[in-house]
Parts: structure tokens; sequence; C-alpha cells
């Protein structure tokens, strides 16, 4: 029989020869892991997909390969495979803001696969594991948005924007669902918020913002609210503007002046900011909207900056002659910059 002293011996040896293998094995995963990491920067998805899987089968329990396995099927096209592994590492205990990614991700997908619905409770469970992704605001303000669902747009809009002040696409949500209900006003200020954020002012997205912008400005004002049509061809209905009458009194003014394109543009914007800022005019409910933009562009309004600030959003429209005045300006755009450094936005 043989002695608990060689039993514990024997045992010992065991552990002796399989741990180097064991340890080799966990390290090969590693290894493969950091390399299909490599593989799913550079794009090479179906490539990075092979290495995840083959860490898989040396270490079935790797969490890091299943995410990056996840990741590279769903870039790769491969979404439906992609959620069923994101549903799988959701089941499991982790961390709530590794868990309010997945939702993100796993959110992303449904919507992309034509599961609005299911989008939404995604991004909404993604919200309450982590209140403070500004991300889940904004994906599930667009689906709001593009479902017509406006309250729940405009909510989730102004928490991202309130999370990340930065985000350029968060104000444009914000800009598009005030829009796309007629708020012609907040929607022009919000548009300006937007373009002050984009750092290419001729790229495609800030030209869609100011050409959508001068929509609403060349429309004219009146107290009834203006019938839109907008870019991508959907009708507005017209909302009511408090300060209608007092802002087409002051573009009429303008008008006559015969300003040439973007110093008639710094008239019409500051005339609006001016009447936005007075609630006798122009009452807005929304607390948020007052302090974050109206107060905002009102201050801008007197600052000295609005030549600069004009020309800057308008640069995809009047490049040449926003050029020339900036040549013959050449500290007004650090001055704007300044400006826009030193004021803090408060909501």
């Amino acid at each position: 029989m043989r002695s608990l002293y060689q039993f514990a011996f024997y045992f010992i040896n065991l552990n002796l020869i399989f741990a180097p293998s064991f340890a080799q094995g966990k390290k090969t995963a590693e290894k493969l892991v950091a390399e299909a990491a490599k593989l799913r920067e550079r794009g090479s998805f179906d490539s990075a997909q092979v290495k995840y899987s083959e860490a898989l089968e040396i270490n079935p329990k790797n969490k890091e390969a299943e995410l990056g396995l996840a990741l590279s099927l769903d870039a790769a096209g491969s979404r439906k495979e992609a959620s069923v592994i994101f549903e799988k590492l959701l089941k499991l205990k982790g961390n709530r803001k590794s868990k309010a990614e997945m939702y993100n991700m796993l959110g992303c997908i449904y919507d992309d696969m034509g599961q609005p619905a299911t989008a939404i409770e995604l991004y909404k469970a993604g919200i309450k594991a982590n209140p403070k992704y500004s991300g889940l605001y904004y994906n599930l303000g667009i689906i709001s948005l593009r479902e017509k669902r406006y309250a729940e747009a405009e909510a989730a809009a102004e928490s991202a924007v309130k999370l990340d002040t930065d985000h350029a696409p968060s104000q444009w949500l914000y800009a598009m669902v005030n829009y796309y209900q007629g708020r012609r006003v907040n929607a022009i200020i919000a548009i300006c918020s937007y373009l002050l954020l984009e750092s290419n002012p001729e790229c495609d997205k800030a030209v869609k913002a100011y050409n959508a912008m001068e929509n609403l400005l060349n429309a004219g004002f009146s107290e009834r609210g203006t019938r839109l049509i907008t870019i991508d061809s959907i009708i507005i209905q017209p909302q009511p503007e408090p300060a209608a009458a007092v802002i087409a009194k002051k573009a009429s003014a303008i008008s006559m002046n015969k300003l040439k394109h973007v110093d008639a543009l710094q008239a019409y914007l500051g005339a609006i900011f001016e009447a936005a800022a007075d609630q006798q005019l122009y009452s807005n409910d929304n607390k948020f909207f007052r302090k974050f933009y109206i107060d905002y562009f009102y201050q801008l309004k007197f600052s000295g900056n609005m030549p600069a600030f004009a020309r800057y959003i308008s640069m995809s429209a009047y490049k040449e002659d926003n050029l020339k005045w900036l040549a013959k300006h050449p500290d007004q755009l650090q001055l704007l910059q300044i400006w826009l450094d030193e004021t803090r936005r408060k909501f």
C-alpha cells in the first residue's frame, strides 16, 4: 500500500509535470489574443477571427478572446454570430461598465439587423448598467429620432450632450431633434453650437449642417411658423415662434442694408441670439436649452467675436471671401478661440 507520503510526492510531481504545460498553453492563448488584436486593428478581421478561435481552443474561458471574436465578427459583417457571443458574455458576471459597452454594441447590431425595438431596450439596459455612458444615450437618441419618438430622442440627446459637451455628433443630434419638431430658433442655435465643435468646417458633415441652417434662415419667420421641406424631403409641421415677429422685423431691416452674405449671416444670427434671450419674447420651458445654448450664444453676441464666428461656421459656403477677411484680421480667429476656451457653458 502506497504511503501518504509517497502519494503526496506523486501528486506534487504530477503538478510539476503538468503545470508548465498548462502555463505554456495559457501563454500561447494570450499570445494569440495579442496577435489577433493587432490584426483586428489593421482591419484583417477574418485573420483575427482565426487567431481568436485558436486561443479559445486552448482556453475556452478566455473572455478577452470571446469579446475580440465578437468584435471581429461584427466588423466583418457576421452580425448574428457576433450577437450570440455578446449575449453569452452579458449573462456572465462582470463589472457594470464593461456590460454597458456590450449592451451598446449589441444594440447597434440589432438596429442594423432591422430590429429597432430590441435595440432600444438594449440601450436602456446599458444605461441602467452605467448611467454615465454618453454613447448609449447618443445611440438611443439616433434610433428614437429615426422612429419619430421625438420626446425620447430629445431626452436622450440632452443627456448625451450633458455627459460629453465636446462630442459634436451629440450636438448635431440635439439640433436635428429640434429641427424635425419644427423648432426653428432652437435648431438654428443648436446647429451653430455643432459647427463650433466641428474641427474641419469644410468636411461633408459641416457642409450638411451649414446648409440645413441656411435653409432654416432663408425660409423667413412668421408667428405661425413656416412649413419646411428638409434636405431629406420630410415635411416639417410649423411650430409657433413667439419671437418670430421681432426676428422678422430685424431681418427685414438687415435685408434693407444689402449686406454681403457673411455680414448678413452675422446680423441674422445676432438678432436671433438676442431675441431668444428675451424671455418675454421667447419663452422656453427647457432649462437645459436656455442655459446651455441661449445664454451662451447671447454672451457670444456681445463678446466682439461675432465676425470671426460667422466666418468660421460659413467657411464651406464662402471660403474665398472668408479667407480674405481672416488674412486682413489675423488675430480675430485667435481671439474667438480664447473666448471659447474661457467661457464656461452651464446647464
